[in-house]
């Protein structure tokens, strides 16, 4: 992806972009209507990973969304029924890098329980090296987009 912000306007960009996400995040807490929420709910996971990606610019970066390294121990609800404990390397709004001694295997559908999400994130293993096992999310609902955006939202907040 091409920087498209100059160094200097990227603060002003990120000070706007989190100005829209903290009034989109308002709104989307008064909001009943499932599919509404849904809706905002993915603006919102855009808004996060524009800021993101702007203020963690990479060149040469060839992945679509920006990482954020996070060491974590979380839990991976397999789908043969096992619940295994992993380490998260690094998430992304599109995903997450998992160190694991249970090998898992390309193309397997999990869920990623989260310590501070109140939902777990379901996920498709999209590539697997020994040891590690890229998962990509999947089937998010509104809940689990909302829970994931504020999850990653906390890396970038400014004082």
């Amino acid at each position: 992806m091409v920087n498209v912000f100059k160094n200097d306007d990227a603060g002003v960009s990120v000070d706007i972009l989190a100005r829209a996400q903290a009034r989109l995040l308002k709104l989307v807490e008064t909001v009943s209507n499932e599919a509404v929420v849904h809706e905002l709910g993915l603006l919102l996971q855009d808004l996060v990973a524009l800021r993101m990606q702007i203020e963690t610019p990479g060149q040469g970066d060839k992945r679509s969304s920006a990482r954020v390294h996070e060491r974590a121990m979380v839990y991976v609800n397999r789908q043969d029924g096992r619940q295994v404990e992993a380490a998260l390397h690094d998430i992304s709004s599109g995903g997450a890098l998992l160190l694991c001694d249970d090998p898992m295997d390309k193309g397997e559908v999990c869920s990623l329980v989260i310590p501070g999400m109140d939902q777990a994130v379901t996920a498709v293993v999209s590539g697997v090296k020994v040891g590690m096992s890229h998962i990509v999310f999947d089937k998010m609902d509104a809940d689990m987009t909302i829970g994931l955006a504020k999850h990653l939202d906390r890396h970038f907040l400014r004082y």
